[in-house]
């Protein structure tokens, strides 16, 4: 593993980065290092980890506020290019920020939702992933 530097600043700078639209290839060139490298330092910590995602869930606020002025501003001559730039930046920021512009917590790399098969002629009750849970009666 390549040595960084002084973690704080370094995270910083990562912060600063991402806030500013860089991708992690060009985030790991401007510290001299492959992606890769600046992945596994990152994730070798779990403050380290929390700080990048706090920097992506501000950029996807950002994006957010980026799609909108995108529609806001759109002419009758560009409205498809407008959406499609909103719509990447709305998907962009749901994968940064699940909880707040996405399908909520992802659990277990499942999407969260349930399948239930039941006989018709008995009841049935399901704990679902968030605690509350789903009772099928017979028709």
């Amino acid at each position: 593993m390549v040595e960084i530097g002084g973690e704080s600043a370094v995270l910083d700078v990562i912060s600063e980065q991402i806030l500013a639209g860089k991708d992690s290839r060009q985030v790991a060139e401007s510290f001299g290092v492959i992606p890769t490298a600046l992945w596994e330092w990152m994730k070798a910590s779990a403050p380290r980890m929390r700080a990048y995602r706090a920097a992506q869930q501000i950029r996807a606020d950002m994006l957010v506020n980026d799609a909108l002025n995108d529609v806001d501003t759109a002419t009758v001559d560009d409205v498809a290019v407008a959406k499609l730039r909103a719509d990447t930046k709305l998907k962009v920021a749901g994968k940064w920020d699940r909880e707040t512009y996405g399908d909520g917590p992802q659990q277990g790399g499942q999407s969260g939702g349930i399948t239930v098969i039941v006989d018709r002629d008995s009841a049935m009750s399901v704990a679902a992933p968030d605690g509350s849970v789903l009772t099928v009666l017979p028709a």
